[in-house]
């Protein structure tokens, strides 16, 4: 079986259909038994405006899809979803709407040591699962122990949080609006072909086998 070279993925950890794309990825190589991609976690922000600290979600709530009672019949599917994916959605213990970008400096300081899909993981299952506050770097950290996803994760976040790892957001962002990302996820082999949004296992083997075309 032969993989690709490379699998770039544009995703935010704030977005629940990445989190279920992220999720069918690690199952799809989970059980790959070619030469193991060398997969790239790349950020895209969807609220990019928001400020450090985000906004509460349930302003979100209200001004995005008028109510909870809304809210929760419009997020129904993401819910079945991850049922499948084998993912339990607590959207009721999520407290922040927040702006990703510190998150995202802290993956990309993980890339380093090889540990950003573990991060990525632990980001996903905190905001979506168990409440955490991604915008808070003591919140990460704890976060970040708790699941063993770094050796040393207060000094892997100070790092983040210090802009060590700006240019590296920015450059997954500028490279993100280079190639037209306006929705994620994204998944792209080789940087030839790719697919669109949370696509089941069976999808995302087809594409790292070369079997489905550019898109």
């Amino acid at each position: 079986m032969q993989s690709p070279a490379r699998m770039d993925v544009f995703s935010d950890v704030a977005c629940p259909w990445c989190f279920i794309g992220f999720r069918n990825l690690q199952r799809v190589l989970a059980t790959w038994d070619g030469p193991a991609p060398e997969v790239h976690y790349r950020a895209f922000q969807l609220s990019p405006e928001h400020p450090p600290e985000g906004i509460p979600f349930e302003e979100l709530v209200d001004t995005k899809f008028g109510g909870r009672d809304r809210f929760d019949a419009m997020t129904q599917a993401v819910r079945d979803a991850g049922d499948t994916a084998g993912i339990v959605f607590a959207m009721d213990r999520v407290t922040v709407s927040p702006n990703t970008r510190l998150a995202h400096a802290v993956i990309a300081a993980s890339r380093e040591a090889g540990r950003d899909g573990a991060v990525v993981d632990a980001l996903f299952s905190g905001y979506f699962c168990e409440g955490v506050d991604i915008t808070d770097a003591a919140s990460i950290a704890s976060l970040l122990e708790s699941h063993g996803a770094v050796n040393d994760p207060a000094r892997l976040v100070d790092d983040a949080a210090s802009g060590a790892w700006d240019a590296h957001v920015d450059a997954d962002l500028a490279i993100g609006a280079e190639i037209g990302v306006r929705a994620v996820p994204i998944f792209i082999a080789d940087g030839a072909r790719g697919v669109v949004g949370a696509q089941p296992p069976e999808v995302l083997r087809q594409l790292m086998l070369g079997e489905l075309g550019a898109g």
